[in-house]
């Protein structure tokens, strides 16, 4: 396992800690004998680790393996309802899945990767586990309209800044792989109001999103409309669904600005 540098503010049993989370998150669960092996540390350290990982709640324990426990799940919830655009956001997205009848996203940016906070489904979506599982990683920018609406709204340093740490790597024959081509899609985006995806995650589907702003006027996500590409013809996908994104992002910036809350 390659081992990032460490900076001199960190805790190395803390640190430590978080790759014994996350190995535990990518194997669904494992023993001590196997943490040890993928972190490439003692049996003894690692048993300390999942052990008061254990004791204070955030793992349970079957047959001898460690699991994440619900605590997690837990704080997550804390999390996504503390933001503007989950709380504000829900709404407009289950009213813009019930129009378009496909997947809906709530997307933010958070390190310079996305995440995925809501989804929710209109009647045609079908039940592809690849978009559920958007829920659960995090994905770079540039492969996803919802993360190119985003990307418009930085400035072209910080754009610079996040590819420099992320890379642009290339999901499909169509996923932008050069800087110069990214920054001439962003600037198109910023000119329409909208992002598009096509097929530059995934082949097959096609997505349109457009970006979210606070009342002082900063992006804090995006929402956007996805389904397969034989369902999304070009008139239908660039026009209609680009004007019901605009629309559901504009009303989620409304509601943000009605209320008395400051973001």
């Amino acid at each position: 396992m390659e081992k990032k540098p460490r900076s001199w503010r960190t805790l190395q049993t803390v640190e430590r800690a978080t790759e014994v989370i996350r190995v535990l998150s990518e194997l669904d669960g494992a023993g001590v004998s196997t943490v040890a092996e993928r972190l490439d540390m003692s049996v003894s350290s690692a048993h300390s680790q999942l052990a008061t990982l254990h004791e204070t709640g955030y793992l349970i324990k079957e047959d001898g393996q460690y699991k994440l426990s619900y605590t997690f799940l837990l704080l997550g919830e804390y999390v996504r309802n503390s933001s503007a655009l989950f709380q504000f956001g829900r709404p407009e997205a289950d009213r813009l899945a019930d129009e378009t009848g496909h997947h809906v996203h709530l997307f933010t940016e958070e390190r310079g990767l996305g995440v995925n906070i809501y989804e929710s489904r209109g009647e045609h979506a079908g039940d592809y586990e690849y978009q559920s599982m958007k829920l659960q990683h995090r994905e770079p920018l540039h492969v996803t309209a919802s993360g190119k609406a985003i990307l418009a709204s930085m400035d072209r340093t910080e754009v610079r800044a996040i590819l420099n740490r992320h890379g642009l790597e290339q999901y499909t024959e169509n996923t932008i792989t050069d800087e110069q081509t990214l920054f001439e899609e962003l600037d198109r985006i910023q000119e329409q109001g909208y992002a598009v995806n096509n097929e530059e995650e995934i082949r097959g589907f096609r997505a349109v999103a457009a970006p979210v702003q606070a009342n002082s006027g900063t992006v804090i996500g995006s929402i956007s409309v996805a389904g397969p590409a034989r369902l999304f013809d070009n008139r239908e996908f660039i026009g209609e669904f680009s004007e019901n994104v605009v629309d559901a992002a504009n009303m989620i910036q409304v509601s943000i600005n009605m209320s008395s809350l400051d973001y």
